[in-house]
């Protein structure tokens, strides 16, 4: 990997360049692990200029971090000590226009532009989420590492769901299991609603039980090698009656429909229309009222996004989801959610899970 991440800076340099910039700060673990294999919770201020890729960090992390920048061309490490705003203050003097991401919370933006008061600072995401956006092979052979362990919790997790059952505790159950077989962590809160609460598209997991009869929504995807999975199944409990069949089944054809149409060259918001009439046509349409699906990386949420207004060209080694849902207030909701990698002539599912109605 280290070669990759040589490459990577070599090419957000050549991009630095084009924006006539001198240093770029960086702030965001997501992206210090992008750029470097390095990842923490939190470690400090990346500093990148046309020279030296520098971390100002502290004693809690120089230790982990320092094989990291030992092998980047470049690379420096420096125990901040305390010391970052004089340290940083040196490093940025003789550059003129310095990036930064857009995401830096306000207090930190104002604290470099008390530093670099004579500097022009400029906000950008669009570099690094442009490069983000497409997968190498290394990094859609760990999407496929988290996804493959998701669903064998889910496997596991349709052998210990009973009536009487809380969603919390689901929750808890398939989160050991995800966990004491390998997950590094749960890529966002799982999502366990069971009846009345499958309506609501991210319902908080409570301690309403499952019943006989119930709708049971199961959203939930771990981390492994920095990256994450994202996988939804709804199940019935006991007993579908015709409605249940028919409103899985709705949902269960949109997806499948926006799987075969996906492709290259296509608009985000074309490959959504695409599920939405569908689940229009079955007079549900008022129902699914949240985007087909989004891209998955580092985070959970990425770009691209598959979404009624979504103008993003959809490119090969996108990875992203397809979740189309309908979500009957009072009643119930179903959700199925599979990740896909964009190919050079379409699309292919990364899930090897079932998509049939299941009743447990």
């Amino acid at each position: 990997m280290t070669g990759i991440h040589n490459e990577r800076i070599k090419k957000l340099l050549e991009h630095m360049a084009e924006q006539e910039a001198d240093a770029f700060i960086i702030h965001s673990v997501q992206n210090l692990f992008y750029l470097t294999g390095f990842l923490a919770h939190e470690a400090g201020y990346l500093i990148i200029d046309r020279t030296r890729t520098r971390l100002l960090t502290n004693f809690i992390y120089a230790v982990q971090a320092r094989p990291y920048f030992d092998a980047i061309e470049g690379g420096e490490l420096i125990d901040a000590k305390g010391k970052s705003s004089d340290l940083i203050k040196e490093i940025l003097s003789d550059k003129e226009k310095v990036l930064f991401e857009g995401t830096l919370p306000y207090n930190e933006y104002k604290k470099f532009c008390d530093l670099t008061s004579d500097k022009v600072l400029h906000a950008n995401n669009s570099i690094l989420s442009g490069m983000r956006i497409i997968k190498h092979e290394c990094e859609v052979n760990s999407i496929r590492k988290a996804l493959e362990l998701t669903e064998k919790g889910l496997e596991y997790i349709f052998t210990y769901i009973r009536a009487g059952m809380k969603e919390c505790q689901i929750r808890a159950e398939l989160e050991r299991y995800l966990t004491e077989n390998g997950a590094q962590g749960m890529s966002f809160d799982s999502i366990i609603a069971a009846g009345k609460n499958s309506a609501f598209p991210h319902a908080k997991t409570g301690n309403t039980p499952v019943l006989d009869g119930d709708f049971l929504k199961m959203d939930f995807g771990i981390v492994i090698d920095g990256y994450c999975s994202d996988l939804t199944r709804t199940v019935v409990i006991g007993h579908a009656s015709d409605r249940h069949k028919e409103i899985y089944e709705t949902v269960k054809s949109a997806q499948a429909a926006a799987i075969e149409a996906i492709k290259p060259g296509m608009k985000g918001r074309e490959a959504d229309a695409v599920a939405r009439d569908v689940i229009v046509k079955s007079g549900n349409g008022e129902f699914f009222g949240h985007g087909l699906g989004h891209g998955v990386g580092i985070d959970i949420h990425e770009a691209p996004r598959l979404a009624m207004l979504s103008e993003e060209i959809l490119k090969p080694g996108m990875v992203a989801t397809v979740e189309p849902g309908i979500y009957l207030p009072g009643f119930g909701g179903v959700r199925i959610e599979d990740m896909v990698l964009i190919t050079d002539t379409g699309c292919m599912s990364l899930n090897k899970s079932d998509r049939e109605l299941t009743v447990i």
